[in-house]
């Protein structure tokens, strides 16, 4: 991993690399404090959303369930610097 590439940090937090990749990733990880913090996050969403059903990303949330949908909102806002 040369420097800071998120895209690889993600990939790498869903298990989508190979051993190589994978490899520098580990060792730029163990480097960089920021990346450690950010793959700690990644595998946090990551667990949050395979707890979610799939129909949440195909139909979206059912419009009784007020929770889920200020849920995914707020992670919107917070995925956003933006805001």
């Amino acid at each position: 991993m040369n420097g800071h590439d998120p895209d690889e940090l993600s990939a790498y937090a869903l298990g989508l690399l190979d051993a190589g990749e994978a490899a520098r990733v580990e060792a730029h990880v163990a480097a960089c404090e920021g990346c450690r913090a950010d793959l700690t996050e990644l595998r946090a969403t990551a667990a949050a959303l395979d707890q979610l059903p799939v129909e949440t990303f195909v139909h979206g949330p059912p419009e009784s369930d007020r929770a889920l949908r200020r849920a995914l909102a707020r992670m919107r806002r917070d995925d956003d610097p933006g805001r």
